[in-house]
């Protein structure tokens, strides 16, 4: 049947599903670190997300470097779209958490190389990301967000060494 010009017709009026499977793709490859997502719709233009991801693997490297970047991140997020649920510009507000044991690399502004840090990170932040419905199942997210981290943990020696340095919050 014809439809009128200009009338906008959603995916989401037909497609029965009121969630959505998802991956972080740059987590995936620039972290190596396996994550999943689920997002669930709760009205017309809210939804959650629940995104983890866990990197449990050991490091790699002779026993004097021992390299580790052991991590697991929850991070729930409430979702509020402008448009329609998963269509569109949306902002979100997310907490976080995540259990970590990094020891061999530097991560600028946080951890030394020379140091291994185990211990736990809470946080709280906002997101503003995009949607785009590229058919009926599949979709391309692009989100940035700002928010701020407690981190509490022992700090140790990290080469042929396993005395603490410390507890830092």
């Amino acid at each position: 049947s014809a439809q009128p010009v200009g009338e906008f017709k959603s995916y989401l009026t037909e497609a029965p599903a009121r969630f959505a499977i998802k991956t972080n793709i740059l987590y995936d490859i620039a972290g190596l670190t396996p994550n999943l997502g689920i997002e669930i719709g709760l009205s017309r233009k809210m939804s959650l997300e629940l995104m983890i991801g866990c990197y449990p693997f050991d490091g790699k490297g002779t026993d004097e470097e021992n390299k580790k970047k052991n991590h697991l991140l929850i991070k729930p997020e409430i979702r509020y779209w402008l448009c329609e649920r998963s269509n569109g510009h949306f902002f979100g507000v997310h907490p976080f958490f995540v259990n970590y044991n990094i020891g061999g690399y530097k991560v600028p502004l946080l951890f030394d190389k020379e140091f291994r840090y185990e211990g736990n990170a809470y946080g709280i932040g906002i997101s503003y990301g995009y949607h785009w419905m590229l058919s009926k199942h599949w979709g391309l997210e692009f989100n940035v967000g700002v928010g701020f981290a407690y981190l509490d943990y022992e700090k140790f020696c990290h080469i042929k060494c396993s005395e603490t340095e410390g507890d830092f919050s």
